[in-house]
């Protein structure tokens, strides 16, 4: 049985951000008690396709037992995305479990939700959130999961973190959907109309 995974974007038979995926596989096992992983090693005894976009997904658990796929990758854009309110669930790790998360997508009747708790923006249903008010980026400063694409922009300089209430909404002229998969330059900027 596989605890945990990681989405990890190949580009043309190169992973991306794996300092970020290690990191984040490093505070899993830690927080588990569990055997350590070698992203790199992993990736070096990969066989990967020289052209094309994939999500590598790796899945995993505390004993270093490992189920890797590749699974050619194309965003989609929403159009319509749901506030729920989503109090009730603990997403603090990229566990294999997310029927939480899969049900309130599939009631809310919409093609993405993004999940509020304790009056707070979270997240949407497979990715971190960023909103734009004219002058900056704001992600919001507790997010369900830590994104590794969300790290690497805050590192960068290009996200600030801060708590975002449904009331201040209104601020902001748009928002993205942002992932491993995404590179910011590749989410679309998406129409705060769509929020409902």
């Amino acid at each position: 049985m596989y605890l945990f995974f990681e989405s990890i974007r190949l580009l043309d038979g190169v992973p991306e951000n794996l300092s970020y995926h290690q990191a984040r596989v490093n505070k899993s096992l830690a927080d588990h008690h569990g055997l350590a992983i070698d992203l790199n090693l992993l990736a070096f005894g990969e066989k990967f396709p020289n052209k094309g976009l994939y999500k590598w997904r790796i899945s995993y658990n505390t004993r270093r037992e490992i189920f890797s796929e590749l699974v050619p990758y194309t965003a989609t854009k929403p159009e319509s995305v749901k506030l729920v309110t989503a109090d009730h669930i603990l997403y603090r790790y990229k566990h294999e479990n997310r029927s939480a998360i899969n049900e309130l997508l599939t009631n809310s009747m919409s093609d993405d939700i993004i999940m509020i708790q304790q009056g707070l923006i979270t997240d949407a249903s497979y990715a971190n959130v960023a909103f734009y008010n004219g002058i900056e980026w704001h992600t919001p400063e507790i997010p369900m999961l830590e994104g590794t694409q969300r790290a690497k922009l805050i590192d960068l300089s290009l996200l600030k973190r801060k708590n975002i209430r449904i009331d201040d909404l209104g601020q902001y002229q748009y928002f993205k959907r942002i992932n491993a998969l995404m590179t910011w330059e590749e989410a679309p900027n998406l129409s705060m109309d769509l929020l409902r």
